[in-house]
């Protein structure tokens, strides 16, 4: 199978991970990468991934570009893999205890999640815990929620 993977940059364990092993595991990779910052690296990956549309069979978006589902989804009818890892609500709202859970901001990012997981085929979560608080959370049916076991760059690690 040929993926497209949507990510910034920064190289993330996560996303790292993921591309490594489905190279393992025969798959084709086609990465797409913006270094750009704020609107304009939207329109930037929008652009890439037009190039690359018909060469994949599938698309995964990488966790730090949950605002980039909609867009994707409107862009192709191909399965749309989120690697959201975790939600931004919970990260900011209830881990961190950065906002008051009804103020604006944390409306924002649940609508965020909100759109960006209903809009997926698939996400991709760190834990059967995660899974069951989204489902919850978020009204997401189980089978689009996955636990994905996250390792570590080996090379770089050891």
């Amino acid at each position: 199978m040929r993926f497209c993977y949507i990510r910034t940059k920064n190289n993330y364990a996560p996303d790292k991970h993921l591309i490594d092993g489905l190279g393992e595991n025969g798959h084709t990779v086609i990465e797409i990468i913006e270094e750009n910052l704020g609107i304009k690296k939207y329109a930037q990956l929008g652009a890439k991934f037009l190039k690359n549309k018909g060469s994949c069979d599938a698309v995964i978006v990488g966790y730090t570009l949950p605002h980039f589902v909609p867009l994707i989804r409107f862009l192709t009818r191909k399965k749309i893999i989120f690697s959201a890892v975790a939600s931004q609500y919970e990260a900011s709202v209830i881990s961190r205890n950065n906002q008051n859970p009804w103020s604006l901001r944390a409306v924002k990012m649940w609508l965020i999640d909100f759109f960006s997981f209903h809009l997926s085929s698939k996400i991709l979560l760190e834990s059967g815990a995660q899974v069951n608080f989204l489902h919850d959370l978020l009204i997401i049916p189980r089978k689009k929620l996955v636990r994905s076991w996250i390792g570590v760059d080996e090379k770089v690690f050891f």
